[in-house]
């Protein structure tokens, strides 16, 4: 069985070259809609106990870009808990400010556990940030446990990790040029072939022709609009 992957324009994210780690600050971002089947109200209980267990020392900010019905229940939580110093709430942005908030960041966390794919996530990877994700979702298609980020299973463990990452600049740096040296293969002319060669199967199969689809030199052509 053959699969058609999603892509991104690798290239142009990659352009964007993440921050040198500091020892002493850290920033974890997500991109998402605030509802709740991207679960950022989970995500801001996370952050607050890595807050709560990592060395004071440590300046953590939490940054989650985008909107959504659950927008208004983010802001009280943020209030309940004390964290407007710390969390940023941006809005939704456009993709070159999408690009900006990542270049900036550490760490980049998809809290979700139904992600089909994890668009964001592959953004974000191809920018060079260490990902944190469920290994139950899309995510871990593109990244490896150890290697491009962190994979977890229950909440707890996505805590467990992120507070590893937050306080190991060494391990940060280690993934960020990982992943800066090997970006992902899910570029739109590596799509273009595969989707080439699954039509083609498809001609065969239904007793015509293939089709031929030279690699690709298009840019992402999604619209440049707000994620």
């Amino acid at each position: 069985m053959m699969v058609l992957p999603n892509a991104v324009d690798v290239d142009w994210w990659r352009a964007a070259s993440p921050r040198p780690p500091k020892d002493q600050e850290v920033t974890v971002v997500s991109v998402l809609r605030m509802s709740a089947r991207k679960r950022p109200l989970p995500l801001l209980r996370m952050l607050t106990e890595v807050r709560r267990v990592v060395p004071s020392t440590i300046s953590l900010r939490l940054v989650l870009v985008g909107d959504g019905p659950q927008r208004k229940a983010i802001e009280r939580q943020v209030r309940r808990d004390a964290m407007g110093s710390w969390v940023g709430l941006p809005g939704r942005l456009g993709r070159a400010q999408v690009r900006e908030v990542l270049a900036g960041a550490d760490i980049y966390v998809a809290p979700a556990r139904l992600e089909s794919f994890g668009i964001a996530a592959l953004e974000a990877r191809s920018v060079g940030l260490p990902i944190v994700a469920k290994r139950s979702g899309g995510v871990s298609s593109f990244v490896r446990s150890g290697e491009e980020g962190l994979l977890t299973g229950r909440d707890r463990d996505m805590t467990r990790c992120i507070a590893e990452l937050v306080a190991s600049p060494q391990l940060r740096a280690a993934m960020t040029a990982h992943n800066r040296s090997h970006p992902p293969e899910l570029g739109w002319s590596a799509t273009m072939i595969t989707t080439g060669a699954l039509y083609s199967r498809a001609a065969l199969l239904a007793g015509g022709a293939g089709v031929a689809v030279e690699p690709s030199t298009q840019t992402d052509p999604r619209p440049a609009v707000a994620q």
